[in-house]
């Protein structure tokens, strides 16, 4: 095991992240809650819902970080961190991990999406952030393509960091109890995904592939939100909303047998991450998503595109009511996790994440 030894004044090393909100977890908090217990002390990351501007704390930073800056005060977080940055030494960073700023003067937003805030003022106020910031972190290609298309000066100052899982919090039930007869289907998105005049992200096959298989009645299938949507509201299992603090176990007692990923092929989506796709690894549950070029699930393995009929898409899920099958999908997806270090367990995710935070002060041995 590689020993990670970090020195600064002799002194803690800190990262600190100004808090977004629940997004926020999958980014920053739960490589908090890894990071600080593999470093024992030696280094901490700091997460909070407003940053950390008093000169001791910022004598003992490594890097800022300001998440989803899109109101005025995180532009001010970013100037103020930025004002004392070349007196101690640290690096101000923003991470974005959604295309919220207007892009070749459209909104890049699609209708069925409810994020109010008007991309446009965020574009302005993520200008005002790159004046001061010394760098953008993105959570894929995609997304960095995006940035450097609307902000032509952070050309060069962009750093891909896709998504990670910590498989000490989603965990895998279906080990231990299997596969039953009667298939768990589950649909882990918001209702920003779709409206009740708009199926959004369920556009093409997803409502009558599923209400073919909700009438065979060997299959359940759930819903996170106050209603069922576009689904059918007798059949659907409707779940309360979870927050992101409860989601990772939530989802892994759930245990589904399988676990739906729906995307319409948009820009919007072109910059998501691979997150449900590699949550499902993680817990044991046959994914199956949409696909379409740069589409963030184009590394599943059971993939829906324009062109699939609901039949064909409800005969795909149906299959997986062989145990041999499920498992043999199940057990390429664990492969994936494991073979492209996708875990926050993983050594070289580690190494990845702790250069990219503390960069000069961080020392692997």
């Amino acid at each position: 095991m590689k020993e990670r030894i970090i020195t600064y004044q002799k002194n803690t090393v800190q990262v600190i992240v100004t808090d977004c909100g629940p997004c926020s977890y999958v980014r920053w908090r739960n490589w908090a809650h890894i990071m600080n217990a593999v470093c024992n002390g030696v280094a901490n990351i700091v997460v909070t819902s407003t940053p950390m501007l008093d000169d001791y704390t910022l004598s003992h930073t490594a890097t800022a970080i300001v998440a989803r800056p899109v109101t005025n005060e995180n532009s001010y977080f970013v100037r103020s961190l930025a004002e004392k940055k070349m007196k101690y030494g640290y690096k101000v960073m923003v991470d974005i991990d959604d295309i919220l700023f207007d892009l070749q003067g459209r909104n890049p937003i699609p209708s069925f999406n409810q994020f109010k805030t008007d991309p446009f003022e965020v574009g302005n106020i993520m200008d005002s952030c790159f004046d001061y910031a010394d760098g953008v972190i993105v959570t894929n290609e995609f997304l960095k393509a995006c940035v450097e298309s609307r902000f032509n000066d952070m050309r060069g100052k962009i750093e891909v960091f896709e998504n990670f899982i910590p498989t000490s919090m989603f965990m895998d039930f279906h080990a231990k109890n299997g596969h039953g007869k009667k298939i768990d289907i589950v649909y882990g998105g918001a209702a920003n995904h779709f409206t009740k005049d708009n199926p959004g992200d369920l556009e093409g096959p997803w409502i009558d592939a599923i209400d073919i298989l909700q009438r065979t009645g060997k299959f359940t299938f759930s819903i996170f939100g106050s209603d069922a949507g576009p689904f059918d509201n007798k059949k659907t299992l409707v779940k309360r909303y979870v927050n992101a603090a409860q989601w990772p176990s939530v989802i892994s007692r759930m245990a589904p047998d399988v676990y739906i990923g729906p995307l319409v092929d948009h820009p919007f989506n072109r910059c998501k991450s691979d997150l449900k796709f590699i949550e499902s690894c993680a817990i044991g549950s046959a994914f199956v998503g949409s696909y379409f070029n740069d589409s963030p699930y184009r590394n599943a393995f059971l993939h829906v595109t324009k062109h699939t009929s609901a039949n064909e898409l409800a005969e795909s899920i149906d299959s997986l009511r062989d145990v041999k099958t499920i498992e043999e999908i199940v057990s390429k997806q664990k492969n994936y996790l494991l073979h492209n270090n996708r875990t926050m367990e993983s050594k070289k995710a580690q190494d990845r994440f702790m250069k990219l935070v503390f960069h000069k002060y961080l020392e692997i041995l």
